[in-house]
């Protein structure tokens, strides 16, 4: 295991889930350090948020909005909850949710709804002037810091079957989206992987995206308050060329934004990049990455996977000032599957990454760390764990580890290795969140897990949160999906790659003091396995 080295810009905190997780499978009851285990499954338990048993849905976005009337009326809720989402249809289309009540109800909206009571353009005008044929993959929702302000990113596709990366703005806190800017404009015409995350000190919105599968693209977004794209974006960067790897064959990238950084020489805005320096095993076709199929063994294709971190300070007039790119983490050992003979992989190393203000220091990382049982040499018996290790200063770190079984001891690692009592389990599938602007914000993390079933191939949703303060405090885990009524359900094909799409999301409420996490699970449409978003709303300890 290498150590951990982590960048700060500036002596500014980061907040980073690097990697998603899986484990050997199991059927122990979880349990966090010194704290007692138990489902959390309130008021709210399980919404389904697409309600649409005919389509599946999945890849989930998670973003809390202020809201204009309270901020007004001194009510609460203060803030909307919109949960994105893809639609896998034909043509293709996204989705969202909207709660206006804290989580305990949503109304489901799709981009191919043609109901006249909301908005989403079915039109737009792409520089090659070919028309819109759908909306494919990749959503993300993030709040711009105005009020009743959400901008949603995705991928259009194209009559000519080009695709452009497009942002789609609400400006009435996520019920409709009425307007769109293309954001990756006329700079080639095959995209992937779009991500976006928002300078709430200014409501610029930064995009980042793979362009062609040659080069890595970035474009600052101005919004104000009064909703329009004003001034104009900034041009199109290509930072292929600032990172330790080819992103732009790689992918799975994630970033974050700091805005208002003072200094001496004007006020900026810290942009911080994560990414995996693999996409997947190079044994298996590039083309078909999911397939694991073949696979008898989950780790007969595991890869040695090192994640980095990237840093640029963006100036108010668009210059980009290029930090170092410093390595994270390196797992020697990280699965490309998370079950042998499944046509999907269920794994990605694409990590999540977010930034935590204040004036006190914050880092948190939330890690893949490969492990052996101790006393037992069997690679197959190696798994992964989702280590979140939080510091001050970037050098000495606290571990908080969410194991598979009972354990009371925090120091989970033993020499490297998993203690002689922990079962086994995979977890896969993670996101993390934290309440923005608060440096004392608690974080939560939760993901796929293995551990509720007998055989490896059912799941459930787990979650865990710590509260900030003394080292290896407050720790808590449970269930997200209470068990029966098709909990666990069985894993199954859907979203194109996996049951469960690429990547899920979460956000914090700091009004509300609960988190809100979102996922794609089956456990109503089998065999069918058209997956459906459910989201569960749970507070800290």
């Amino acid at each position: 295991m290498r150590q951990i080295e982590t960048y700060l810009f500036g002596g500014t905190p980061l907040l980073l889930l690097s990697c998603i997780i899986a484990c050997s499978s199991g059927s122990a009851t979880l349990e966090m350090t010194n704290a007692s285990v138990a489902d959390i499954t309130g008021p709210n338990a399980n919404i389904n948020v697409s309600n649409d048993s005919t389509a599946a849905y999945c890849e989930t976005s998670v973003a809390v909005v202020p809201s204009q009337y309270c901020v007004l009326h001194n009510c609460m809720p203060s803030e909307n909850v919109v949960i994105g989402y893809n639609k896998v249809t034909a043509p293709p289309a996204q989705g969202w949710g909207v709660s206006t009540n804290l989580g305990t109800s949503y109304v489901a909206h799709q981009s191919d709804d043609t109901n006249p009571t909301y908005a989403w353009p079915t039109s737009i005008t792409f520089p090659d002037n070919s028309t819109l044929s759908g909306y494919i993959s990749d959503p993300t929702v993030v709040a711009t810091g105005h009020l009743n302000q959400v901008a949603f990113t995705t991928i259009a596709l194209t009559n000519a079957n080009d695709t452009y990366v497009v942002l789609v703005l609400s400006t009435d806190g996520g019920h409709t989206f009425a307007k769109t800017l293309v954001v990756s404009d006329s700079y080639g015409s095959k995209v992937d992987q779009p991500i976006a995350a928002a300078d709430t000190t200014t409501g610029d919105v930064y995009v980042s995206w793979r362009n062609n599968f040659t080069n890595t693209l970035v474009r600052r977004v101005h919004i104000n308050g009064s909703g329009n794209f004003y001034p104009a974006p900034d041009p199109i960067q290509d930072i292929s060329n600032n990172f330790a790897v080819d992103t732009s064959n790689y992918g799975n990238m994630a970033m974050a934004v700091q805005g208002g950084v003072r200094r001496s020489d004007g006020t900026y805005t810290n942009v911080y990049f994560a990414y995996p320096n693999r996409y997947g095993d190079v044994a298996l076709d590039f083309n078909n990455i999911s397939d694991c199929s073949q696979v008898s063994n989950i780790w007969d294709f595991s890869i040695d996977t090192i994640w980095y971190l990237t840093t640029a300070s963006v100036s108010s007039t668009g210059g980009w000032t290029w930090g170092s790119s410093n390595q994270i983490y390196e797992d020697g050992n990280f699965p490309d599957c998370t079950m042998p003979y499944q046509i999907q992989s269920g794994n990605r190393n694409r990590p999540q990454i977010a930034y935590v203000g204040g004036a006190t220091p914050r880092i948190a990382v939330l890690v893949s760390v490969s492990q052996t049982k101790m006393g037992d040499n069997d690679p197959s018996h190696t798994g992964t764990r989702a280590i979140l290790r939080e510091s001050s200063d970037g050098v000495n770190w606290d571990y908080n580890i969410p194991v598979c079984g009972q354990y009371t001891d925090y120091n989970v690692l033993v020499n490297g290795q998993l203690p002689s009592n922990e079962p086994y389990c995979m977890q896969f599938g993670a996101s993390l969140a934290y309440f923005v602007g608060n440096s004392n914000s608690p974080i939560a993390w939760a993901w796929h897990d293995t551990r509720d079933g007998t055989d490896g191939l059912h799941v459930s949703m787990w979650g865990t949160s710590i509260n900030a303060g003394p080292v290896y405090d407050n720790k808590n885990s449970a269930r997200l999906t209470a068990l029966g009524n098709g909990v666990p359900w069985v894993q199954g094909l859907s979203c194109n790659e996996t049951a469960w799409g690429g990547y899920e999301g979460m956000a914090g409420d700091a009004a509300g003091g609960g988190f809100y996490a979102a996922w794609g699970d089956s456990r109503i449409t089998f065999p069918t396995k058209y997956t459906q978003v459910f989201t569960e709303n749970f507070l800290p300890p």
